[in-house]
C-alpha cells in the first residue's frame, strides 16, 4: 500500500512536471526564445488579446 504524500510532496511534483510540461513545449517553438514562446502560447490559448493583457501580473 502507498503511504500518502505530504503536501510539500505534492507541490514540488506538480512544480516538476510543470516545468517538464513547459521544456517540452519550448522545444516545439523552434527557433524561438523561451519569451517568444511563451507568447505565442499564450496567445494561441487565450486568443487575441492586447500587450497589456499579455504583461505579468495579469497571468496570475
Amino acid at each position: 500500500m502507498e503511504q500518502p504524500h505530504s503536501t510539500g510532496a505534492l507541490l514540488r511534483e506538480v512544480a516538476r512536471l510543470h516545468t517538464q510540461l513547459q521544456r517540452s513545449c519550448v522545444t516545439q517553438c523552434s527557433g524561438t526564445t523561451v519569451t517568444q514562446c511563451t507568447v505565442l502560447t499564450e496567445l494561441e490559448r487565450r486568443g487575441e488579446m492586447t500587450l497589456a493583457e499579455l504583461s505579468p501580473p495579469y497571468w496570475l
